[in-house]
């Protein structure tokens, strides 16, 4: 496997950071629950996905991504294993309470509801002690996909933590069963497919486990 240059993210990529992830689930499920409107679903996703990447790279997560001029073109980040997760008082000072007036009124319960959801299939398929890492956001630039690109930064990722975790156990959530078959390529299995939301834009998430043998 060919060694990729990935670095953490930093500060000065959290604007492109932020407009790479909103393109990307620009149309995914999830993400057209939270912002429903067409027309400033990229604005409002820029902004949300924006706040929740600072908030949680400030409370401990892992990130990576691939970088050219300071413009990412590909990235993703890991809750570390038993991490406290992030409470509602860093969320607010980060700026959950700015959710109603920069997405509208109904926005903050559909912000609330979909990362519950996601939890609860998490804690019921995952437990409440085990230790695991949580992929999020793993994105590539369009133009940069369908190449292996993808598979190869994970299979990097593995790699890296199998050497400071022996027997890890990771996780993640998705809502395209394209990319239920990408992971499933990678080792993933699906513990979980039940919807999130209310109709008529209630959408399937598949929540998917794989543990990193020991050497």
């Amino acid at each position: 496997m060919k060694h990729l240059n990935l670095s953490s993210i930093l500060p000065h990529h959290y604007p492109s950071a932020a407009k790479l992830v909103a393109t990307s689930f620009y149309d995914n499920p999830a993400h057209i629950y939270l912002c429903p409107n067409d027309a400033t679903r990229q604005a409002q996703l820029e902004w949300l996905l924006g706040i929740n990447l600072r908030i949680q790279l400030k409370h401990g997560a892992e990130s990576f991504c691939m970088a050219e001029n300071g413009q990412t073109k590909a990235m993703g980040f890991w809750t570390k294993p038993n991490q406290i997760k992030v409470g509602l008082i860093p969320q607010i000072q980060g700026g959950l309470l700015k959710v109603p007036f920069k997405m509208g009124f109904s926005a903050l319960s559909r912000v609330m509801e979909v990362s519950g959801g996601i939890a609860e299939h998490l804690t019921r398929t995952m437990g409440e002690t085990q230790p695991y890492r949580y992929l999020n956001n793993m994105v590539i630039q369009e133009n940069m996909r369908g190449k292996g690109l993808g598979a190869s930064i994970l299979q990097q990722q593995f790699a890296t933590i199998q050497a400071k975790e022996k027997g890890a156990i990771l996780a993640l959530s998705t809502q395209r069963y394209r990319t239920v078959r990408f992971y499933e390529g990678l080792g993933f299995e699906v513990l979980l497919e039940e919807k999130i939301g209310k109709e008529p834009l209630a959408f399937l998430n598949w929540t998917m486990r794989k543990e990193l043998l020991v050497l």
